[in-house]
């Protein structure tokens, strides 16, 4: 367990720079069932062309800092993997476990995103 939880701390460390001092600007859910007193995602967020986890369920977060936009998208699953198919205008950028950021047109349409885990993007 000890090596699981250093690879997650090391992952939140190099991406902490999203999240900290960062402002909320929606939190909305996908999937078949959503949890109550939640709200699905109504509309496509800013630079997404397609957004799809296949019936399974996810958190999608869309946060402001320094004049940047994140997009957070977390498997809500904490025992099953989810496919994550998007695409998006040019320009928006895939930020790794590591921090590093990469043109997010370098991958494929479809991501597989671990239990509990997730991807972000910088729109």
């Amino acid at each position: 367990v000890y090596d699981r939880v250093r690879e997650v701390n090391q992952e939140l460390q190099a991406r902490a720079f999203v999240f900290v001092r960062s402002k909320v600007l929606s939190v909305n859910h996908l999937g078949k069932e959503i949890p109550d007193m939640t709200k699905r995602l109504e509309e496509l967020p800013p630079k997404v062309t397609k957004l799809d986890t296949h019936d399974k369920g996810a958190i999608v977060s869309l946060l402001e800092k320094n004049g940047k936009q994140y997009l957070v998208i977390v498997n809500r699953s904490l025992h099953d993997q989810m496919d994550l198919t998007i695409t998006f205008e040019p320009g928006v950028l895939r930020i790794r476990k590591d921090g590093t950021k990469v043109a997010a047109d370098k991958y494929v349409d479809t991501l597989m995103v671990g239990p509990g885990e997730c991807e972000i993007f910088e729109l």
